[in-house]
């Protein structure tokens, strides 16, 4: 049971095509369906096209005013209408369903923050009464539009949010409902995923128009059913997409020989699971006339699409394989026998402790000999190597006497093992490896995954894997770090760490809170008495050699010395400067004092404004020397060559601000962007000095002024990596930022989220930049906030780009600045 998204939803595009008519349900009209025999309540119901409910909850907090925006980012394309919003218990939104519309055409009530002309009053479509709004936007690079109301709260109330949204079939990206404090700066808590409209887009996208929804009753089940023809003789995998959320009873998926109703495979769901999952069975085929039938019984609804009944599916899909007669298969023994032969290491004891533990689901064991007459055959060398593929290319074959399995380098034949692994099924109580000659490669050489299962992206044929791992110094720490790195070697993947370092750097912080950025706060009047102390206004005062409390006449004139005129009492200074009740810094006149006793004098310091995300500042020669030893020991101890620093070039700006308020910085007279580029120099030498093979990846987004700025000066092989998540942003961006770094000289690699036209816009970017013989590696996806739905499909297009006509193709076209 696979619960990530629509990859596995489309047989592969190589391997044959679908036998069930119609079985994405798009050929439906009146109430009927193409190609199937329905019985009992069974009919097409429209997923897209139709207005959709969004609602969430919310806190209002200590506010009396909260607002309530509806926002279409750049990136976004096409149209999609709002109406019938409520905020309860008791409505307090003024318009909510766009009725009213002023003599210019504005909604009454509503401040268009950023409009655009982008904003119109529709009287075309409405989910209720004869209006609704609807946001366009005629191409990508279009601005955000904005619009939105103050609504009246109660402070600390728990409210809902709900409207209906339409999303238009020519939509692509994101619309959002938001919600703001007074001042409409910052967001307040709430579910934001529940009013996204990218969730339908991504229905729309996996289900296109048209599901089917069974309704059965007690005593009467609802299903369809369809007679198919395949090849008699053939593996097959069978499945479908289902949503049993509002179903009290059982989904059957069942494939029967059509003349005799002879069951082949057959499965069943029981109980209630909202969302759209995905199971796939494997099968073999006695004739070539099979019925494949879905039925429900229990009472409620259960919503069904994409019935499939294909050869079987490998994710990701195999660039070229001949399927065999299923009657050439090969039974595993109870002891299978696999000899290897050439230069291996942790990874291919890493795939056969797979091959281990998916064999012993079903009670073989596997051992390993030096038989050249082996159950499974694996042979390693240049003589083997698939020619013009590279080292993760391999063939497979299988046939009623075993499995060999071909390539140049260890990490071919440990892809041969994961394909392997996922052709492996039961027939008749025994395992069985269907029959087949594959010869498979990578589109791309970097396929990886951040935040994703390490197991589970290997089986994949990925072959990276990002994590935020913190700072390794304890050594327990140490230790754990150490297993995760033996862990990636196992499973083939290249491990990158990412630590926070400029933009958040609590390593540097944790280990001397006074290293952190500052606000510079000048002139701040305090009046000494004798030798008592005075507190300063703010807490968390910062004290280095580069700054302190520095005290002066109240003209502003003369300066008095720290140490002879007055001490500093030190008060709390710990990471992460949140104590709710923190003890002050305090000044006082010290005996001998030029301070005249009474006298009003002016501090200036700086303090630490508490936020999620802290700078360090690098002018402080205790930050580097923090920084570039753990770098050095990092790459020096472990077998890592290429590290996240994650001073993201497109989030700069907080951390831009952060600087820029710091008196350190101000004094030095470098600009923020400039600091940046040289701590990336730091740390790309203090990897090298550990490892001369280690590099640091740098985060970038669109080419803007950050880019330009840092782009030219960043250290010789660094590793760009474009991120952008929007459905559009390859189209819009990606090109440009590609070639941009590309003119730099700079490798580049792509990272993903997990919108479908994302991830497969993103894999015809890198493929063309690859076909115009630039340095671009490939695709790293990313599961930010647990969202893994791009899991599985950045590794099926990394792995084999689709081609144009193909299910996963979206056209992309090669758009640069010069270009334009």
């Amino acid at each position: 049971l696979w619960d990530g998204g629509f990859a596995l939803a489309q047989p592969n595009a190589v391997d044959g095509t679908n036998a069930v008519s119609n079985g994405d349900f798009e050929q439906a009209g009146d109430g009927g369906l193409a190609h199937w025999v329905i019985s009992g309540d069974a009919a097409p119901e429209a997923v897209s096209g139709v207005w959709r409910r969004l609602s969430c909850t919310f806190r209002s907090g200590p506010y009396e005013t909260v607002a309530f925006s509806i926002e279409v980012p750049r990136g976004a394309s096409g149209s999609v209408w709002v109406d019938n919003i409520v905020v309860g218990p008791e409505q307090v939104v003024k318009n909510p369903g766009f009725e009213e519309v002023d003599a210019d055409g504005a909604f009454v009530g509503w401040q268009y923050s950023r409009s655009n002309g982008t904003v119109f009053a529709d009287a075309t479509r409405a989910s209720e009464g004869a209006m609704s709004l609807r946001i366009t936007h005629e191409h990508e690079a279009v601005p955000m539009t904005l619009i939105l109301q103050d609504i009246p709260v109660a402070p600390e109330r728990e409210y809902t949010l709900s409207f209906d949204m339409f999303v238009g079939d020519d939509f692509q990206g994101e619309a959002k409902g938001w919600l703001w404090d007074p001042t409409h700066h910052h967001s307040i808590s709430f579910d934001y995923g529940n009013l996204l409209a990218s969730t339908l887009v991504a229905e729309r996208d996996r289900l296109g128009r048209y599901a089917v929804a069974l309704r059965p009753r007690p005593g009467t089940p609802a299903g369809l059913s369809q007679e198919v023809t395949v090849e008699p003789d053939a593996n097959l995998s069978g499945g479908l997409d289902f949503d049993t959320g509002a179903l009290r009873g059982t989904l059957r998926y069942t494939v029967e020989e059509a003349a005799s109703g002879r069951v082949l495979q057959q499965f069943e769901v029981s109980g209630s699971a909202a969302g759209w999952q995905r199971q796939v069975t494997p099968l073999r085929s006695i004739s070539s006339r099979l019925r494949v039938r879905v039925s429900a019984e229990g009472e409620g609804v259960v919503r069904i699409d994409n019935v499939a009944l294909t050869p079987p599916v490998v994710t990701p899909p195999f660039q070229q394989v001949r399927w065999l007669p299923a009657s050439e298969s090969f039974i595993v023994p109870e002891r299978l026998d696999i000899s290897v032969r050439g230069e291996t290491g942790r990874a291919m004891e890493g795939g056969l402790g797979l091959l281990s533990e998916d064999l012993g689901q079903y009670g073989p064991t596997v051992v390993q000999t030096g038989a050249e007459n082996a159950h499974l055959r694996l042979l390693i060398g240049p003589e083997h190597a698939v020619e013009g593929h590279g080292d993760e290319a391999y063939t497979l074959s299988v046939g009623p006497e075993g499995v060999s399995i071909r390539a140049g380098r260890e990490a071919g034949a440990f892809y041969g093992l994961m394909s392997v692994l996922q052709l492996l099924q039961e027939h008749e109580g025994k395992p069985v490896l269907p029959a087949c000659e594959v010869t498979d490669y990578p589109d791309m050489p970097m396929r990886g995954m951040l935040y994703g299962d390490a197991e589970q992206a290997a089986r994949w044929k990925m072959n990276t894997l990002m994590v935020s791992t913190g700072y390794p110094t304890t050594p327990a720490e140490r230790q754990a770090f150490r297993e995760l790195t033996e862990r990636c070697q196992s499973l083939n993947l290249q491990l990158i760490p990412y630590f926070l370092t400029l933009g958040g750097g609590y390593y540097v912080q944790k280990q001397n809170p006074n290293l952190v950025a500052g606000d510079w706060v000048r002139a701040e009047q305090l009046v000494l008495h004798g030798t008592e102390p005075t507190p300063l206004a703010n807490p968390y005062v910062i004290r280095t050699q580069l700054t302190d409390v520095v005290l002066t006449d109240a003209d502003g004139v003369t300066a008095y010395q720290l140490g002879k005129d007055y001490q500093v009492i030190d008060g709390d200074m710990a990471h992460p400067y949140n104590n709710a009740d923190p003890k002050p810094f305090a000044v006082a006149r010290v005996p001998g004092s030029a301070i005249a006793d009474g006298a009003t004098v002016l501090a200036s310091y700086d303090c630490v404004r508490p936020e999620t995300h802290i700078a360090y500042v690098p002018l402080e020669p205790g930050a580097r020397e923090l920084m570039d030893a753990f770098l050095t020991s990092l790459v020096g101890e472990f077998p890592i060559t290429c590290v996240n620093t994650s001073c993201c070039l497109h989030e700069f700006r907080p951390t831009e601000k952060q600087l820029a308020r710091d008196s350190r910085v101000i004094a030095s007279g470098k600009q923020p962007i400039e600091l940046l580029v040289d701590e990336v120099r730091c740390h790309d030498a203090a990897l090298k000095l550990g490892n001369p093979e280690a590099r640091v990846l740098q985060w970038a987004g669109n080419v803007g002024d950050y880019v330009t700025a840092a782009g030219p000066h960043l250290p010789e092989g660094t590793l760009i990596n474009i991120w952008g998540y929007d459905a559009n942003w390859p189209a819009t961006y990606g090109a440009e930022a590609v070639e941009y770094w590309t003119g730099l000289g700079f490798e580049t690699s792509a990272m993903a989220w997990d919108n479908l036209r994302n991830v497969r816009g993103w894999a015809q970017v890198v493929a063309e930049a690859r076909r115009r013989g630039y340095p671009c590696l490939g695709m790293i996806g990313s599961a930010w906030a647990q969202r893994s739905g791009g899991f599985a499909e950045t590794a099926l297009v990394s792995w084999r780009v689709p081609r144009e006509g193909e299910a996963r193709f979206v056209a992309v076209p090669w758009t640069t600045a010069r270009e334009q």
